[in-house]
């Protein structure tokens, strides 16, 4: 206001007030006589914009155009840095700029816009190719619809490169908001499926894969597919609904989806194609509980896998990389099956060929996840908190939340061990309540595990024998049975913790689990139920049958012998053998074993 009463008339009066600061600022405009039109040109370019680019658009003489920005720049509603022409310029205040932008004709402004554009394109290409989402915004403000849906789709694609998801997701839904304005037809059904095919991805990495809008974004886009008579990216229409389904069950619907995968990839015989079908089909046997099935696919895919070749696969579906995902799940499969140090090496190499990934944060997040599973597998707490904090610190500086929640789970079982135990279930159970608002349940029942057994070693047993029920009821409802044999048996390790006699009731869990592992083929999961019913039955006086069935199991394996299960089962038989009389049985508070 003062500094507008002394343009007036350099003396502090005035004639009349503007009633509203809109109108303050116009009129300070329009007494900037031919400066105003290179404010409005300005304003058009940006709240900061370069010498170089103005006098391109504006079309003025460098002597004139000097002259205008430096009347600006003395009205106070500029700032300079620099001389030209390597000067740069920026907006003191936004008001300013919006008050140049709104003293234009809207015809006005969509001329400077197209122009903008045109500029931009033909002589800044540099800009154009490193920001697309300029050029974009031009072409949208210009009303150029279908050259400015390409750049916002251009811009996405940059966007999800960099993991920046928040960003692509804005840039797609720019295009699809244009879209909508197109005239119905096969061209507009086409754009739009390339859009939300695009757009799946960031939806996927950013608000879990089965968020209910990346479940609707995938679905549209099989519709779209089936409207235009088929499409080349009906494969990553189909990988989408296939890890919605994985991670927000049921699974089996998710090995329904792998199969038509395959027929994908089998008439293709494309590379990508090809490895992507043994990482949805080996997967979801995986979490099955179909190992012996699962890992010909996950070995055959390791195999094939060229990272040079096949790394550009994440950006079209929204995953992890190919490689980095079939590694992992081998890697797990093999320590199921009994082979922890073949496990060993498999998961070493995939977490290396992640880390080689660095400008995919996403990999790196969801590769010491499931590094820190398996070395939670061996007992290892000390990596396992080492892991997941790495995991937990990208996905918050990322935003991924579903890796985020699932690994703050794991983190918190690290608590456990190391005697926190009341913190340690506490960050359990918020993350695993948060996990399940995002829908996911691929990991419920094993989280239900963590967290059952934090809560035993607080002391709350029949709390925690419920959420290990729990966890056995979402092995039905998520058909998640990786843990199926495992929970059995924590479950008869806390029965035996609650008041009476529950010995038949625990041993009843332990044979279960038994049973549940010899039909997986699941040996790792064999020998931790035979080493639970053989020390109950031990207990009970059944020492021969105890040391029998343990001896069997034990006698199976070839390898990882160093590692906490094998030590701990060797150490009982030893027991066993040598035992003349049954100890005492057992009772009082659960003894949870061989479940860290």
């Amino acid at each position: 206001m003062t500094r507008s009463l002394i343009e007036e008339d350099g003396h502090g009066t005035m004639q009349s007030i503007p009633s509203t600061l809109q109108a303050l600022l116009t009129t300070r405009l329009d007494r900037l006589g031919s400066a105003k039109e290179v404010a409005q040109v300005a304003a058009v370019l940006g709240s900061q914009f370069d010498y170089p680019l103005i006098r391109a658009v504006a079309g003025h003489g460098d002597a004139a155009l000097t002259e205008s920005l430096e009347r600006l720049a003395e009205a106070d509603l500029i700032n300079v840095q620099g001389m030209p022409p390597e000067s740069s310029y920026r907006f003191k205040h936004a008001l300013m700029q919006d008050a140049a932008y709104e003293t234009m004709l809207k015809s006005r402004r969509r001329e400077l816009h197209s122009v903008v554009a045109r500029v931009l394109s033909d002589e800044f290409k540099h800009i154009a190719e490193a920001q697309p989402e300029l050029l974009a915004y031009h072409l949208t403000q210009a009303g150029a619809m279908k050259e400015a849906i390409g750049y916002w789709q251009r811009a996405g694609q940059q966007a999800v490169e960099r993991s920046a998801n928040i960003e692509a997701i804005a840039h797609f839904s720019h295009g699809l908001e244009l879209v909508k304005l197109l005239p119905e037809g096969a061209q507009r059904d086409q754009l739009e499926l390339d859009l939300r095919v695009a757009l799946g991805v960031p939806l996927s990495a950013s608000r879990g894969y089965s968020a209910p809008e990346v479940e609707q974004t995938y679905s549209r886009a099989r519709e779209l597919s089936e409207k235009v008579g088929g499409s080349p990216q009906f494969a990553n229409i189909v990988w989408g609904l296939w890890v919605g389904y994985l991670t927000g069950g049921p699974i089996g619907a998710a090995l329904e989806i792998a199969e038509q995968y395959r027929a994908i990839a089998e008439r293709s015989q494309d590379s990508g194609h090809l490895l992507e079908m043994c990482q949805v089909l080996g997967i979801a046997l995986f979490y099955l509980g179909e190992f012996p099935r699962a890992l010909p696919h996950l070995s055959r895919g390791s195999a094939m896998y060229d990272p040079a070749r096949h790394h550009a696969l994440i950006y079209e579906h929204g995953g992890g990389d190919t490689g980095v995902a079939i590694r992992t799940h081998e890697a797990l499969t093999l320590w199921t099956l009994g082979y922890p140090d073949q496990a060993r090496l498999r998961m070493q190499h995939a977490l290396e060929t992640a880390n080689s990934l660095a400008r995919h944060p996403f990999t790196v997040a969801f590769g010491h996840y499931f590094y820190a599973w398996l070395h939670k597998l061996y007992r290892e707490e000390e990596i396992v908190e080492q892991a997941t904090d790495v995991a937990i610190k990208i996905c918050e500086e990322q935003r991924f939340p579903f890796w985020q929640l699932a690994s703050t789970c794991l983190r918190g079982s690290t608590l456990v061990e190391r005697g926190a135990a009341e913190e340690g279930v506490l960050t359990i159970r918020q993350a695993l309540a948060s996990y399940q608002e995002i829908g996911g349940q691929l990991y419920s029942p094993e989280l239900h595990g963590l967290l059952g057994v934090a809560l035993a070693k607080t002391g709350r047993v029949e709390e925690a024998a419920a959420t290990l029920a729990e966890g056995l009821r979402l092995v039905e409802t998520t058909q998640d049975r990786w843990w199926h044999a495992e929970l059995h048996r924590l479950h008869g390790e806390l029965t035996l913790g609650l008041p009476g006699d529950q010995t038949a009731a625990a041993e009843a869990a332990f044979e279960e689990a038994l049973a549940v592992a010899r039909a997986q083929q699941a040996k790792s999961w064999e020998l931790r139920a035979a080493m639970s019913l053989s020390r109950l039955w031990h207990g009970a006086g059944k020492t021969a049958e105890a040391r029998k069935l343990l001896g069997d199991v034990h006698g199976w394996f070839t390898e990882g012998f160093d590692t906490a299960d094998l030590r701990e089962a060797a150490a009982l038989l030893a027991e066993l053998k040598d035992s003349r009389r049954a100890p005492a049985g057992r009772g009082g508070k659960s003894r949870i074993r061989v479940i860290k």
